[in-house]
């Protein structure tokens, strides 16, 4: 009868250790799952951040470009670079170049962007550019039909 115990003893201890090796392996498999879901909701959380710099900078030379129209509609044309730089700092981003013609004005804006997560894996920043291109209307111009209009009388 004390074999018979042993045996039976020896068999309940073998179910026990295959039932607890298992769910060792579970939690080894759930902690590398934890640990692989964190690192991509990071990853994400560092490349949206792109997308927020690439709108802010889009607004900034959006604003930008029409405040150097503006400056142009008004034969200001000195001042209009300046002002161009100060709304895209305002927006903080960066003015990089800006053309000006008689009737079109385009802004190049730039943001440098620092990550936070991929920085461990790969570059530190990056940088993101827009480009806005604004046309400039006179009111004498032919869109407005205005010269049709009005006569000149120089007698």
């Amino acid at each position: 009868m004390n074999h018979l115990k042993a045996v039976v003893r020896s068999e309940w201890s073998r179910k026990v250790t295959k039932a607890g090796s298992e769910r060792g392996n579970t939690a080894l498999i759930l902690v590398f799952l934890l640990f692989a879901f964190s690192l991509v909701i990071l990853l994400l959380f560092d490349f949206s951040r792109i997308f927020i710099a690439r709108s802010c900078t889009k607004k900034a030379a959006n604003s930008a470009a029409l405040a150097a129209a503006h400056e142009i509609l008004y034969f200001n044309s000195e001042n209009s670079k300046k002002a161009a730089s100060d709304i895209a700092a305002r927006n903080n981003c960066k003015l990089e170049n800006i053309r000006i013609t008689y009737d079109e004005v385009v802004v190049y804006v730039s943001k440098d962007l620092e990550f936070i997560f991929v920085k461990i894996l790969g570059p530190d920043f990056i940088t993101v550019y827009s480009v806005s291109k604004t046309e400039v209307v006179f009111p004498w111009d032919e869109k407005f039909n205005n010269c049709d209009r009005v006569k000149f009388d120089f007698n």
